[in-house]
């Protein structure tokens, strides 16, 4: 099922791809990831230093691994991308409800 290296690049130029443009948006995805993955450590770690709860840091994260995985699967077709989506979109759901719900000051 798979092809060849000749394959992928004649079928790249027939739909008018760059192969450098892909690289260069990947190294930008890539790099925003990492930044993305800082910035929800220190903001975690700070929460905990401070005795905040975490709630909108983990919904964010999980809506962000979720988004991920949605476009593994919307690539590649793999059940196993499409379940890690739906698990980590309500964990990500479930995190925000959270958060709602302690903002508001709804109790049960």
């Amino acid at each position: 099922m798979g092809m060849d290296k000749k394959e992928v690049l004649d079928r790249a130029r027939a739909e008018g791809s760059d192969e450098g443009e892909k690289w260069v948006e990947g190294k930008g995805y890539e790099y925003g990831a990492i930044g993305f993955g800082a910035m929800y450590i220190i903001v975690m770690i700070f929460n905990w230093v401070t005795g905040q709860d975490n709630y909108l840091p983990m919904a964010l994260f999980f809506a962000f691994l979720g988004a991920q995985e949605y476009g593994k699967y919307r690539a590649s077709g793999d059940k196993g991308h499409r379940a890690n989506t739906i698990l980590t979109l309500i964990a990500s759901v479930g995190f925000l409800a959270c958060y709602v719900i302690r903002v508001l000051g709804i109790h049960a």
